[in-house]
């Protein structure tokens, strides 16, 4: 078992204190991207993540204020929903067929939607979503800590 690491730097340094990349679910991570990676991981499992920037990332739109008064955006369940139909219809189609199947089906559900078809491919590429996004928000951060969250310490209220 990996040993406690007392914040996310320590995942870069080796018993002799040198710095380098390390290894994360079998992927190469360079020290600078690992704030991204986490990021990723936690839209693939549909989890709450701190607002970066001024425009929330496709499928959060609600904000929530934590006990310790920081702010997370929150997924939107029908977003998530949609979008794994979507993951399962690339197989079979075109990418622009699909952006518009899954345009119609959110604008239809009062999702307002203008995802181009190569939005939806770096959607799939970078944050694939999971089935598991479809299982309550506890499930989902408890595989969320056995897959990715012993790397890091626990912070805030959503991990």
């Amino acid at each position: 078992m990996a040993e406690k690491i007392n914040n996310q730097y320590d995942l870069f340094t080796d018993s002799e204190g040198a710095y380098g990349p390390k290894y994360l679910g079998g992927v190469r991570v360079e020290q600078k991207h690992l704030g991204n990676l986490l990021r990723n991981a936690r839209m693939m499992y549909a989890l709450p993540i701190k607002p970066s920037g001024g425009i929330p990332p496709s499928g959060y739109d609600r904000e929530l204020v934590d006990e310790s008064g920081q702010t997370w955006l929150l997924p939107n369940e029908e977003y998530f929903k949609i979008l794994i139909q979507a993951k399962y219809l690339l197989r079979g189609a075109s990418a622009r067929s699909v952006a518009e199947w899954l345009n119609k089906e959110l604008n239809s559900r009062g999702i307002p939607s203008k995802m181009p078809h190569f939005t939806l491919k770096k959607i799939m590429k970078e944050r694939r979503p999971l089935d598991e996004c479809l299982l309550p928000l506890d499930d989902r951060n408890r595989l969320f800590q056995a897959e990715i969250g012993s790397y890091l310490p626990r912070k805030g209220a959503f991990g």
